[in-house]
């Protein structure tokens, strides 16, 4: 009998071999094995030589090893029965050639067998899901899972975690913003207030030509602000994550912000909602300079963002003030929590800069002969400075085009009965509208030197001319 190793009571024919000579037949057998395959291949396929030469130089040659006492038994894997040893034409002991080729044909079926195996594995391989059968496994989790499912992205994009599934969107970047700015954070305020904006409107707000490179880019990057495009011109406004941010910043109340839907824009009001942008980027640069009822001239000092309060604001605190009172009894229920906060303001129970906070109704004049109310376009809040029962604040109007005489005297009316706002401030369009506003305030008797007639301008000191127009190209 033969092994595959060394084996002295086993490969020695004779007993007085010594285990140098049984290494050295061992290693003789190996090169006759070679040779043979070789020539077996280069039989068979010429091209396969070099390949199979180098399979066969990389066997290992057989080491010796010391003696040791082995006990074969017949169900031993390495003991191989003598029959299928013969003697070549040298008179070397090896293996039939028919052993040889059965060897390497069940090699090579194994190796197909596997190969095979593999094939199989790849078609059982789970198909990526499509977007439709992603969004139907959405909808079928329960709000709570939802919620969860928020939670867990929330949380794991504040510490710069992947989930698995989430893909991380840098491939398709073309700003490839990374992290908020300060500048970025004033831009989320301005929308907050504004509702919406052009590209020209926030180039002024940072005091640039363009902003084109911010804009793209906090659009690109998770949709920090979102854009409407009419008759080739866009809108941009607040999204749900610059919102998020200031609010964590602290710049803006939670209920103070405005998310504006393409579908909700209506584009008759689109013209008027941005010469009120203009209006609050003259306040804050400090350019609203104008003529008071009596001709003195004025100029109103710069006020910051965070001091200006929009008139969907405005309404939200007016709603809250009178528990969502609507029709009929809107006005007298909304004069009734004012004169409620005035009378604490003058008892002593709270002070005289917290009477806005009591009730919201303050911000909101009403007329008190039809009982109409009229909200500002925006307002200037300077409450924090109130001292006594003198007012501080300022309401700011927009009026591009003529009004007719009734609407006017409704809303002299109501400012004249107002005793919220210190002056009320017309940004006009054009002398024509600032002569009809002149005329009806002092038809209605509103007091010497609490209107302000203002020319509204752009930045460069031009006159504001609406860029927008329904149906323009």
């Amino acid at each position: 009998m033969k092994t595959d190793t060394y084996n002295p009571f086993i490969d020695d024919e004779d007993e007085n071999a010594s285990p140098l000579a049984t290494r050295e037949r061992a290693l003789e057998e190996s090169e006759n094995e070679k040779r043979d395959v070789l020539d077996d291949l280069l039989e068979d396929d010429d091209e396969d030589t070099e390949e199979a030469a180098t399979t066969l130089s990389a066997r290992p040659t057989p080491r010796f090893t010391k003696p040791h006492i082995v006990v074969p038994s017949p169900s031993s894997p390495s003991a191989r029965p003598s029959e299928s040893l013969s003697e070549d034409v040298d008179g070397h002991r090896v293996r039939d050639e028919e052993e040889h080729s059965d060897g390497f044909s069940s090699m090579f079926e194994d190796l197909l067998e596997d190969d095979d195996e593999t094939v199989g594995q790849a078609e059982t391989k789970r198909p990526r899901a499509s977007k439709e059968e992603i969004l139907a496994r959405f909808n079928a989790k329960t709000p709570a899972e939802r919620r969860e499912m928020r939670r867990r992205e929330k949380e794991a994009e504040a510490q710069g975690i992947l989930l698995p599934g989430h893909k991380k969107r840098t491939k398709n970047l073309v700003w490839k913003r990374a992290k908020l700015t300060e500048k970025d954070l004033l831009l989320f305020e301005f929308l907050a207030k504004t509702r919406y904006a052009t590209a020209s409107q926030i180039a002024s707000l940072f005091g640039v030509k363009d902003a084109k490179n911010r804009l793209c880019g906090l659009y690109e990057w998770q949709f920090h602000i979102r854009k409407a495009q009419f008759f080739e011109q866009n809108l941009w406004m607040l999204g749900q994550r610059g919102a998020n941010a200031i609010v964590a910043a602290g710049r803006v109340a939670e209920d103070e912000y405005v998310l504006q839907r393409v579908e909700d824009i209506n584009l008759v009001q689109v013209e008027h909602t941005l010469a009120i942008v203009e209006a609050m980027l003259m306040a804050r640069d400090g350019r609203m300079k104008g003529m008071l009822s009596d001709g003195q001239m004025v100029s109103l000092p710069p006020v910051p963002l965070s001091a200006m309060m929009g008139e969907t604001y405005i309404e939200r605190l007016f709603v809250a003030s009178i528990g969502g009172v609507r029709g009929a009894t809107q006005a007298a229920t909304a004069s009734a929590s004012v004169r409620a906060a005035r009378k604490k303001a003058l008892d002593g129970v709270i002070a005289w800069s917290e009477v806005a906070d009591e009730s919201g109704a303050v911000w909101i004049p009403i007329d008190p002969q039809t009982q109409r109310t009229h909200r500002p376009d925006f307002v200037i809040n300077h409450e924090a400075k109130r001292k006594s029962d003198k007012p501080v604040s300022i309401a700011v109007e927009v009026e591009l085009s003529l009004k007719k005489d009734a609407a006017l005297d409704v809303i002299m009316r109501a400012y004249r009965a107002d005793r919220q706002y210190r002056n009320l401030i017309y940004a006009c369009g054009s002398a024509s509208v600032a002569r009809r506003i002149s005329a009806a305030a002092r038809r209605n008797g509103l007091p010497q030197g609490k209107l302000v007639i203002v020319p509204l301008t752009t930045r460069g000191g031009v006159s504001y001319r609406p860029t927008w127009r329904l149906g323009s190209e």
